[in-house]
């Protein structure tokens, strides 16, 4: 499973609303519930990432496949997995819009700029951030978020376990569609604003990471060519996380 169609879902509610309103009868209770529930005990900004993870067939990313439709019950389920100021597309994000530290909503992130984040949520609005009925793409000020966990998504792998076999070339040869060897070898990055490594390969895919210039990156000599433009399947680590994942060709000099 990928952040890319974990994303792709959650667009795809976007303007979905509750109904009537302040009813909180909506699909995603529904289905949480398993009958069609309504009134003031199903807030559903969390039912709705629940959904659009069992949607996608990865229920295990979402409270290790079971159900909680509480953010602070989730929060604290996933602290093993807690990140901080380094979000990512796919990241489960937390927020609390009244000062206070416990989580309050919560939120799928769609990009990070260091300022502002944007997320799709279920149950929010702009005239009621955490209960607005709605599904819909927000933007909001750092201050607000309370907490983050990134999922077990492809792509962005841990150092593999000694004796497990999986090696990155195995990795890459899975992932990639051609191999030339000549390719294989270290790289740099040379984009003055650093460069996206993606999940897949072509500048549609979800961004895991700017791997800033001159950061260095290693490939086995698998890629996949998207519109005359070689996409290397490379390996890096950027700010102690190591990533697995696709770069332009472009913006990569050998070294």
């Amino acid at each position: 499973m990928t952040a890319e169609k974990i994303l792709a879902i959650a667009r795809g509610e976007i303007g979905n609303k509750e109904s009537p309103a302040n009813s909180n009868r909506v699909k995603y209770n529904t289905a949480y519930y398993g009958k069609e529930v309504s009134g003031s005990n199903y807030a559903w900004c969390a039912a709705f990432v629940w959904w659009v993870f069992w949607k996608a067939g990865a229920s295990a990313l979402f409270y290790g496949g079971k159900k909680t439709a509480y953010c602070p019950t989730l929060k604290n389920y996933h602290k093993g997995q807690a990140v901080k100021g380094d979000y990512r597309p796919g990241d489960v994000i937390f927020f609390n819009f009244n000062g206070g530290s416990n989580a309050a909503h919560v939120g799928i992130c769609e990009s990070w700029d260091g300022a502002y984040i944007t997320t799709i949520d279920g149950n929010t609005a702009p005239t009621n951030e955490a209960n607005g009925g709605a599904v819909m793409r927000r933007r909001r000020a750092k201050k607000y978020i309370v907490g983050a966990y990134r999922p077990g998504y492809q792509g962005q792998v841990k150092p593999d376990a000694p004796g497990s076999g999986v090696t990155e070339e195995r990795k890459a040869a899975g992932a990639a569609k051609a191999l030339d060897k000549s390719l294989a070898g270290t790289y740099v990055v040379t984009a003055g604003n650093g460069l996206h490594i993606r999940s897949g390969a072509g500048a549609g895919k979800a961004s895991m990471a700017v791997l800033p210039k001159g950061t260095r990156v290693r490939n086995y000599g698998y890629y996949t060519e998207v519109s005359g433009v070689a996409w290397l399947y490379v390996q890096a680590t950027h700010r102690g996380v190591r990533y697995t994942g696709f770069c332009s060709g472009q913006y990569l000099s050998k070294v």
